[in-house]
């Protein structure tokens, strides 16, 4: 008998000691099956039969060997899956979680096995040993959830649910298949009124079409009449419409052909700036930013020229104590470049705040910040009969607040909705994230989105983020 048929019959029970004698006599064997893309490695066979302790031993020589399809396009872990054998797949997953996102024929990984088949037990193992293995798409664009709604398996559609909502992931919900059909497109088609009550109180888009130009109600629309009530009845409640009703949606090539708006410079330089600097370069501004606004918010405290006190309470030129003693008209331009400074500071600091509920609640406190900036500022500068040191402080208000905004707004515009958003962008570069930052955006980019020749153009925001991720 030749070594490789000796190691595939050792491979099957699982005899390790022959496993050790083979490469005694042959220390390259297990190199032999590196030649050959598509084979049925002892790995392979091992985990098929079961064999746990085999199967992890062989791992620890050769971890190439996880990764390899056999000509049926399965590898290690779908067979042990595919076989029934619980205990190996516990304990290959638990050994190396990155099988879970092999990817074998029709590019369906294990999650998407364990999804179509209803295995909930194993659906959630899966996804914490994984986490990223949700996001994996099979040949035909399907996420585990499509496939899990597509097969009318409502238990493992709630355990992706529950695993998207305590993991901010909500927004794959909204990813397309190759026929432009989201989940709720599929829950539609197959009339599961129970799953659809989930989703329209989680989706971001309850009215996107799908490559036929329909959107959910026009595929419930072409069920029979009588099973079909019930799902109508909630897609109609929800605001789903028929897609005749929805505006007309401008194609990239129309978009890039229109006039670039203002509003689509600033969020194309808030998403360059995210992009472009490097995290020394971020906090480097930031530390700046924060001496800028020390700086200047000890100024409107202690303004030049001091501030009026006289013991004696008499009042000299109308003024009182505590209230600033500088002329009115080097008074006035004073609070207006300080304030514009002190806005632009702080909205720096806005701006580059990492987003996380911590970076919201430091947002919070800037903007009451800049509250307390601005009552110090009414403080000192107290009252004039001419008017012109109420004009100053309106103009220092309102240029400081548009400044401000000017700033931040498009952070608003993009992060209102989810938190991260940017981080996905920046820093995770995978073709899902792409995608996913995409889906969000689009259904808010509304916000700052123009028409081209009467046509809306709703994927305004995520096409100039995806300009601002390539051109570097």
């Amino acid at each position: 008998m030749e070594a490789a048929e000796k190691l595939a019959e050792a491979a099957r029970v699982g005899n390790i000691d022959v496993l050790y004698e083979l490469l005694c006599s042959n220390p390259f064997l297990l190199e032999s099956f590196e030649q050959v893309q598509f084979i049925d490695t002892p790995l392979h066979i091992a985990a098929s039969e079961g064999c746990t302790h085999f199967a992890i031993e062989i791992m620890s020589l050769k971890h190439s060997f996880c990764g390899k399809l056999n000509t049926n396009g399965f590898s290690p872990l779908d067979l042990a899956l595919r076989n029934g054998h619980r205990e190996t797949v516990s304990r290959l997953v638990q050994f190396n979680p990155d099988l879970i996102r092999v990817q074998g024929k029709g590019r369906i990984t294990p999650l998407h096995y364990v999804a179509e088949i209803d295995d909930v037990e194993f659906l959630a193992q899966f996804l914490l040993a994984c986490p990223a293995s949700v996001e994996d798409l099979t040949i035909c664009d399907e996420t585990a959830v499509h496939i899990a709604v597509k097969n009318s398996n409502e238990r493992a559609f709630k355990v992706l649910l529950g695993w998207l909502q305590r993991t901010e992931n909500l927004d794959i919900l909204d990813w397309k298949d190759e026929a432009g059909n989201t989940v709720l497109h599929i829950a539609a088609s197959t009339n599961q009124p129970q799953v659809v009550r989930r989703l329209i109180k989680r989706v971001y888009t309850l009215n996107e079409i799908n490559a036929e130009g329909l959107t959910a109600f026009d595929i419930a629309l072409r069920l029979a009449m009588e099973s079909s009530r019930e799902i109508k009845k909630v897609l109609q409640k929800a605001g789903v419409c028929r897609s005749s009703l929805l505006p007309s949606v401008c194609s990239k090539a129309q978009f890039f052909s229109s006039k670039e708006y203002m509003s689509q410079k600033i969020v194309k330089l808030h998403a360059f700036l995210h992009k472009g600097l490097s995290e020394d370069m971020r906090n480097v501004l930031l530390v700046v930013a924060v001496l800028i606004a020390t700086a200047s918010y000890q100024a409107v405290l202690s303004p030049p020229g001091g501030l009026y006190s006289n013991d004696s309470g008499n009042l000299r030129g109308g003024l009182s104590n505590g209230q600033v003693q500088m002329p009115t008209n080097y008074l006035n331009l004073f609070l207006i470049f300080n304030s514009l400074a002190f806005a632009l500071s702080v909205g720096m600091m806005v701006l580059f705040i990492q987003d996380s509920l911590g970076g919201a609640l430091l947002d919070l406190a800037l903007l009451f910040l800049m509250f307390s900036y601005f009552l110090s500022m009414f403080s000192i500068s107290g009252n004039t009969k001419t008017g012109l040191m109420s004009a100053g402080r309106a103009l220092a208000i309102i240029s400081s607040l548009f400044l401000f905004f000017l700033i931040i707004m498009p952070k608003m515009w993009v992060d209102a909705p989810r938190m991260m958003l940017l981080d996905c962008l920046t820093r995770r570069e995978t073709v899902s994230d792409r995608m996913q930052y995409r889906l969000v955006v689009k259904k808010y980019s509304s916000l700052v989105g123009h028409k081209c020749k009467g046509i809306h153009c709703n994927d305004n925001i995520g096409i100039l983020h995806n300009l601002a991720f390539f051109s570097e």
